[in-house]
């Protein structure tokens, strides 16, 4: 099976600075990322869900809205 290396990304989940790695498949280098979406949920390098709550929020006042203005 072969692998697009350009599809893979990078994160670290730790609390301190992260340790430079570099990830290569196939003589690509893999992107690191601070955050990553993955089944639908947000994650960042801290593991902090703020910007998962926030995008639902969002999504839910956008919601929200349609209903309110179809009435």
């Amino acid at each position: 099976m072969k692998l697009n290396a350009s599809e893979y990304k990078v994160i670290s989940f730790n609390h301190r600075s992260s340790v430079p790695t570099k990830y290569v498949i196939n003589g690509t280098e893999l992107k690191k990322v601070e955050i990553i979406k993955d089944l639908g949920v947000c994650y960042d390098s801290y593991m902090l869900f703020d910007k998962h709550i926030n995008n639902k929020i969002a999504k839910a006042y956008g919601m929200l809205g349609l209903i309110m203005s179809t009435n």
